[in-house]
């Protein structure tokens, strides 16, 4: 699952090389410029942070940009202190009087442009190379004494050859096309996935314990097999416990009762609320007879299951969609009747499912190119929907014999 913490840092870490020098400069660039004294944000990251000018009034987005720079600093550099990705226009702001413009102008952007195993290239070597006048001279002596200094302190490495990946992505004239996931699978990974607290609370809740896979899975079947906004609200509203419980409110407010509004006696935990409630029994038995009758699948009787979408993979893909599409409306069903009494019916249930199966069709009819003439394949989902009708057409049970509105 991605680290959305991480993702937004490679969000922010983007803006750096989208205003690099060797790129048009945006115009957001230009007023956070103005804000900090004249210094953008992709030149004072490359100064170390113990010689970086201090702005005065630079914007919010100055400050944020460089303390998340700050924190994922030693792993997008190689070096310790001074990276070889540095622009040239950043020693301006360290280095007293240094015409940067008249290297810009002959081709000379970066550090690693200038450095060799040994040192700076010299003087003789760059005029060859890039034309160099003679008025650089002395600008080039300014580089070469501040070098010396740094090699002197080991800021820098010059031993270092090959620039990391984020480093690559900056000096680049060209950046990749997908920048921000190029900068994210750059980042570490700080939090293993069951280090989330919803994880531990559903693991605690249901005395079991899911491998990392598994909870991949969960989170992502809603995605796979629904393009309903909806459903996929409220699955993610499940796996992240969002929904406020008797036992959640009660840590807020100590004056509420923790018993689950339906039955009276339990204590209303997540688990509690969708799945094991006494009021429910006979509800998710007559949904998973549903689920048998309508694909011929037994599913284990289970709130991983059913509750958390962990549906046995060992099933062919068009009874997992039917599967996921009947027990997210049974969900559904018991959302809109949250902080109530009444249990929904299965007929209200197969309504729904009825009602997905429609909107399914269409959107992935439109979505989805035709198929080939030689090649006509029926799809997953067309089994699926196909054998949701057949069955809703050729049943002669009558849902509310199963379960009517219950009241408790």
């Amino acid at each position: 699952m991605p680290n959305l913490k991480q993702y937004y840092h490679a969000t922010i870490l983007s803006s750096i090389i989208q205003a690099r020098p060797s790129t048009r400069a945006p115009q957001w660039k230009h007023l956070e410029a103005e804000w900090a004294d004249n210094a953008s944000t992709d030149n004072l990251v490359w100064i170390p942070k113990l010689n970086r000018p201090q702005p005065q009034d630079c914007l919010p987005t100055t400050t944020l940009s460089l303390k998340i720079w700050d924190e994922a600093r030693p792993t997008l550099t190689n070096n310790s202190t001074i990276s070889k990705a540095m622009p040239l226009k950043s020693l301006a702001l360290i280095i007293p009087d240094f015409n940067y413009r008249i290297w810009e102008r002959h081709g000379i952007q970066f550090l690693h442009q200038i450095i060799t195993n040994t040192g700076l290239t010299t003087f003789a070597s760059l005029q060859d190379s890039h034309k160099l006048p003679i008025v650089a001279h002395y600008s080039y002596r300014q580089l070469d004494s501040w070098l010396r200094i740094q090699l002197r302190e080991n800021t820098i490495n010059t031993q270092t050859q090959k620039m990391t990946a984020f480093e690559e992505m900056y000096t680049n004239p060209t950046p990749p096309q997908k920048l921000i996931s190029s900068i994210y699978a750059t980042l570490p990974t700080k939090h293993k996935l069951h280090e989330h607290k919803f994880i531990k609370a559903w693991e605690t809740e249901t005395h079991k314990n899911f491998t990392e896979q598994e909870w991949e899975y969960m989170i992502l079947t809603p995605k796979n097999f629904s393009l309903c906004s909806r459903h996929i609200e409220l699955a993610k509203k499940l796996l992240y416990r969002w929904y406020l419980t008797p036992i959640r409110l009660h840590k807020y407010n100590q004056s509420l009762p923790t018993q689950c509004w339906r039955c009276k006696s339990g204590t209303g935990t997540m688990a509690h609320i969708w799945w094991t409630c006494p009021s429910l029994q006979q509800y998710w038995k007559d949904i998973s007879k549903l689920i048998t009758n309508s694909t011929g699948c037994s599913l284990p009787h289970d709130l991983e299951h059913y509750v958390l979408f962990n549906i046995p993979k060992a099933l062919p893909k068009t009874d997992r969609y039917l599967i996921f599409h009947i027990n997210i409306a049974a969900l559904g069903a018991l959302a809109q009747n949250w902080l109530s009494q009444t249990v929904p019916s299965i007929s209200m249930c197969m309504q729904q499912i009825s009602q997905a199966g429609h909107f399914e069709t269409i959107m992935r009819r439109q979505n989805t190119p035709p198929n080939k003439p030689h090649k006509q394949r029926r799809r997953y989902w067309e089994i699926a929907w196909d054998k949701w009708e057949k069955y809703k057409g050729g049943t002669t049970e009558n849902p509310q014999t199963w379960a009517g509105p219950r009241q408790t």
